[in-house]
């Protein structure tokens, strides 16, 4: 994975994405991830994923969503 210059957000954002992405096409339909930034945790549960900027906390709400 290519990260480039951004910020750490958006870093440890598209690295849970391509964690869960990665379990879930190996097969695996539940997982626990654990996550040290709050922020982050908090706007995906709480749903804020949906309006923000960042298209890996969409994508990572969506995941979380479905069955």
């Amino acid at each position: 994975m290519v990260l480039g210059k951004d910020k750490v957000f958006g870093i440890e954002a598209r690295s849970m994405l391509e964690g869960l992405r990665l379990l879930w096409d190996k097969g695996y339909p539940e997982v626990e991830l654990e996550c040290d930034n709050a922020l982050l945790v908090e706007i995906i549960l709480a749903g804020e994923a949906l309006d923000c900027h960042f298209m890996e906390l969409r994508a990572i709400h969506k995941l979380i969503q479905r069955n």
